[in-house]
């Protein structure tokens, strides 16, 4: 007869309203989750767009080289 419940689990009582709908630590993990995944998308996107960048000023540099290189011969030839 110690006047407690019967709630022995050691779990807290939780009123039905707050089993109805979701927490605000839930919400906030879930807002945090949708971010942190946009977050990454948008990471991905530059970096697919540095990358195609990248291989483009390679290809000027290497056009570049090539040009210079055929100059040179022509004006060996001259």
């Amino acid at each position: 007869m110690t006047g407690r419940q019967s709630s022995t689990g050691g779990k807290r009582y939780t009123p039905d309203s707050s089993t109805n709908g979701t927490t605000y630590a839930s919400n906030k993990r879930i807002r945090a989750k949708k971010r942190l995944d946009q977050l990454r998308k948008e990471m991905g996107e530059a970096t697919e767009k540095q990358s195609a960048a990248g291989a483009d000023m390679l290809q000027v540099l290497m056009f570049m080289r090539e040009d210079a290189d055929r100059r040179a011969e022509t004006e060996d030839r001259r």
